[in-house]
């Protein structure tokens, strides 16, 4: 009897405990019946729904791959790349179906300049389904196509699984590139295109497809200002001569570009950091280049007047047009007036207006010892035009003014400052003055001047020992077709550069009228100086030489 209190109370427990898990479960039953309708319900709208029939149509329809674009950086438009020069290729692909673990490959080979090896470019291709990626990886042709075949083939496959054409665009030995690095759009530097310091003085310039090629330099603008496309690895920026740096946070590189900015510095880049209004110089006080710069920031700021810049607009004349080089003037004034408008390479300077409520502003610039300071002119109390030093072959200009400002951009002068100042490039020498036409020509009148066309090592500081020590020039072969588009290519070693600079009439091919010699730069080439020189040494190490052919005949006989 004692124990009927405790067994009373354990079946309690447990009518209770049968009790709650009956209420649990019919209050979970709702739930899910509610679950399995929905994905009823959605089943059947897959399965009714005209809309959703049809994107389920669809994504089975997609390709297993999407290519979307392929570039070469730094430019993210136009593929821009040169023989016999490495260069970051960027491809934009997506995996529609499963993930892909492979390889991105040019496929045939490429084959390699006077050797007869081909070359096979290989990059790991990692893609996860649904996910856009992007795969970089180096080339280097000493041919440009117009079309780069690729293709993602698995290690352990006989067949690629997926193909895709590359498009090229040439770019001759003697132009570079030049980056445009700002914090929002840059059309401000559209004009930068068209400066004559981009362009031989001696120019077809009736002829906009062969001006185009004869140009120095093309200006990359920036068209995403939170995204930069400068290469990752520092040997494919030989075909980049300056950079332009113009508000873009320094962070907004990653360390790989940081890394590979910082060599091409020491190879012979040059970097113009540009100030002005706005806190463009701020942000590289803690930035990867705090090291190297050559001045201190200290915040402050000046406004000049046009009385400021007086001095400063004597000094930079703005350049004089110059007629077409096989364009006679006719003979009908004396040659003195003549050459006041076809022969000079300047004209008078002239004043910078500036309106009195648009002041120039120029931020502050605390040279750092050793540094070279650029001023504007003679007047006392004036900051720093700007200041620079030299980073190992290259060099780093900050500037206090902005390259942009309306003020500057309606100076006539501002072409000369560009090129003095900005650029740093040479002048081309005139090979000929002005002088009365030949008559055996069929023209009569005076010729224009005549200058000698830059090459690559005019254009850019850049050097590689191993590739630039004791490099000969090579000929450039141009072949086009129907359509206008060119193959670029570099054949011949140690070719004669020409004195002065090829001049033929409109009617000849683009080949015809661009200087077919020129000194290359950070070409990949076997027959320079120091490969030369290790091919040698390695053989003459081995202790094997070839006998002559008079040893050969004696063992035969």
């Amino acid at each position: 009897m004692a124990r009927t209190p405790a067994g009373i109370v354990r079946g309690a427990a447990w009518l209770a405990l049968a009790v709650l898990a009956a209420g649990s479960a019919r209050a979970q039953a709702p739930d899910e019946e509610s679950t399995k309708s929905t994905v009823t319900k959605q089943l059947e709208k897959a399965l009714t729904d005209p809309a959703e029939m049809e994107k389920g149509k669809k994504e089975e329809q997609r390709d297993a791959f999407e290519f979307f674009k392929t570039t070469v950086l730094p430019n993210d438009v136009i593929p821009y790349i040169k023989a016999n020069h490495w260069s970051t290729m960027a491809l934009e692909l997506r995996a529609n179906r499963f993930s892909y673990d492979g390889w991105l490959e040019t496929d045939p080979p490429v084959p390699l300049l006077d050797m007869p090896h081909e070359v096979v470019f290989r990059r790991d291709a990692r893609l996860v389904k649904g996910q856009r990626s992007r795969i970089l990886f180096q080339v280097m042709t000493p041919t440009i196509p117009r079309e780069l075949p690729l293709q993602l083939i698995r290690p352990d496959s006989l067949r690629y699984d997926d193909r895709h054409t590359a498009a090229l665009r040439p770019l001759l030995p003697h132009q570079m590139l030049m980056p445009i690095l700002t914090k929002g759009p840059s059309e401000a530097y559209g004009r930068w295109s068209h400066l004559r310091c981009m362009f031989p003085l001696s120019g077809t310039k009736s002829d906009q497809v062969v001006y185009d090629n004869q140009r120095y330099y093309r200006v990359i603008p920036t068209n995403e200002p939170d995204r930069c496309y400068l290469p990752t690895h520092p040997l494919t920026w030989t075909t980049i001569s300056h950079v332009i740096w113009d508000g873009m946070p320094p962070d907004t590189l990653n360390v790989s570009q940081q890394d590979a900015m910082k060599d091409w510095l020491h190879w012979g880049g040059q970097l113009i950091i540009v100030g002005g209004a706005g806190p463009n110089l701020a942000p590289f006080r803690e930035s990867f280049l705090a090291p190297y710069l050559p001045a201190d920031i200290s915040g402050a700021g000046k406004q000049l007047s046009a009385d400021d810049l007086r001095s400063f607009a004597a000094a930079y004349p703005p350049p004089a047009p110059i007629a077409e080089p096989e364009d006679a003037i006719e003979a009908t004034q004396p040659i003195q007036q003549a050459f006041e408008e076809v022969g000079r390479r300047y004209k008078p300077a002239e004043p910078i207006v500036v309106e009195k409520d648009k002041p120039l502003y120029v931020a502050v610039l605390d040279p750092k010892p050793g540094a070279r300071v650029i001023g504007f002119g003679k007047k006392a109390g004036l900051p720093p035009l700007g200041v620079e030093w030299r980073v190992g072959r290259g060099r780093i200009l900050m500037l206090g003014i902005a390259l942009t400002d309306p003020t500057l951009l309606g100076w006539n002068g501002y072409d000369t400052f560009v090129r003095r100042v900005v650029l740093r490039r040479p002048e081309e020498r005139c090979v000929a003055e002005l002088r009365y036409a030949d008559p055996s020509t069929g023209q009569s009148g005076y010729m224009p001047p005549l200058y000698s066309p830059l090459n690559a090592p005019d254009l850019t500081w850049s050097r590689l020992l191993g590739r630039d020590l004791g490099a000969g020039t090579r000929r450039i072969q141009i072949e086009e077709d129907e359509n206008g588009s060119a193959t670029v290519s570099s054949t011949g070693r140690n070719a004669p550069p020409t004195a002065t600079p090829s001049v033929a009439s409109s009617t000849l091919s683009m080949a015809a009228r661009l200087n077919p010699f020129h000194v290359p730069v950070g070409e990949w080439l076997d027959d320079a100086a120091l490969p030369s020189l290790s091919r040698s040494a390695l053989e003459h190490a081995s202790g094997i030489e070839i006998p002559g052919r008079r040893f050969v005949l004696m063992v035969i006989v």
